[in-house]
């Protein structure tokens, strides 16, 4: 696992999804980025930074569907990440 690797944790009655921003030690610092509860799968208006133990995430492959770029787009553009950005509409354009 490290920096940017998308994960889910799973937490009582939901999973968390979101991105890896750090590691320290055996905690993995994440990025929440939506929530699912049964079939619901809810978006975060505002992304949180959370912190979670590394047995606790998984490692997620990953297949993003127009949808969720279009989303992660945003947070990139909440976060001030030009790179990032690029990077993702080029995928758009694909």
């Amino acid at each position: 696992m490290k920096h940017s690797d998308w994960v889910q944790v799973l937490i009582l009655d939901r999973m968390v999804v979101g991105y890896v921003d750090v590691l320290i030690g055996d905690r993995v610092y994440v990025w929440k980025v939506y929530e699912v509860r049964g079939k619901e799968r809810k978006y975060l208006k505002k992304h949180l930074l959370s912190s979670y133990y590394k047995n606790q995430c998984k490692l997620m492959e990953l297949e993003l569907e127009t949808a969720d770029i279009k989303e992660i787009i945003d947070l990139a553009l909440a976060t001030h990440d030009k790179e990032w950005f690029q990077e993702l509409s080029e995928r758009l354009i694909m």
